[in-house]
């Protein structure tokens, strides 16, 4: 879009990069906006971007009709000092949610139909302003990595004028617990154990069951408990 300028690489981004780029409104009668335009097929998409207040705090976001054509604005405006969501319009499932310093990572999803629209972010004053609300050329947003993606949000990804596609997020975190291991006393080498006798290796997290009356256990686990 025209009525706003992108001022490239002006800020330090969420990822510690001085990739954020500032947007400035225009002080004319012109959409405040920055859009892009994409195909969509028949199927649920997800607008995102960080976003940090500047010399205003409000976001606005959307899916609209390629060339404004579209009879209704799917989108929802965002507090960028409060981090709350403000109004949505249309059928649009919105959230925000904080990474550090100052930055949201703002969200609005939607069904959209086959057809061409545009996604757009706004600079706003208030809640649920028109995108042609009356500016005085000094209203300021930061704004970094946004991404319209076919169904839900993912990690971002970086682009340029080209779709791009990779695996699916994978949560790789592991199941910690602080439940005491505490049904059978734990293996020690130098106790003898009578057949039936049960411990726990404490290092395994298994359960061992004594075949015969020696110092050792069965190597057989017969269970492993969590």
């Amino acid at each position: 879009g025209t009525s706003i300028t992108v001022t490239a690489n002006s800020q330090t981004a969420p990822d510690g990069n001085a990739t954020a780029d500032t947007l400035t409104a225009s002080n004319t009668a012109s959409a405040k906006s920055h859009t892009q335009t994409f195909t969509a097929t028949a199927a649920s998409y997800t607008l995102s971007v960080f976003a940090k207040s500047g010399t205003t705090n409000w976001l606005g976001m959307s899916f609209g009709g390629a060339g404004g054509g579209q009879a209704t604005v799917l989108g929802a405006f965002f507090n960028l000092t409060t981090g709350t969501v403000g109004t949505t319009n249309g059928s649009v499932v919105a959230s925000i949610q904080s990474v550090g310093s100052g930055w949201y990572r703002c969200k609005i999803t939607s069904t959209l139909t086959v057809a061409s629209w545009v996604h757009q972010i706004q600079v706003n004053t208030a809640d649920n302003q028109a995108n042609t609300y009356s500016a005085a050329g000094t209203e300021t947003l930061y704004v970094w990595g946004a991404q319209a993606e076919l169904g839900n949000a993912t990690s971002y990804i970086q682009t340029t004028s080209a779709t791009v596609t990779r695996a699916a997020d994978v949560n790789t975190a592991m199941l910690l617990t602080n439940i005491p291991e505490a049904d059978y006393s734990a293996w020690n080498s130098g106790t003898s154990y009578v057949q039936g006798d049960r411990v726990l290796d404490v290092t395994l997290h298994k359960i061992y069951e004594a075949a015969n009356g020696a110092r050792g256990v069965a190597t057989l686990s017969i269970s492993s408990p969590g």
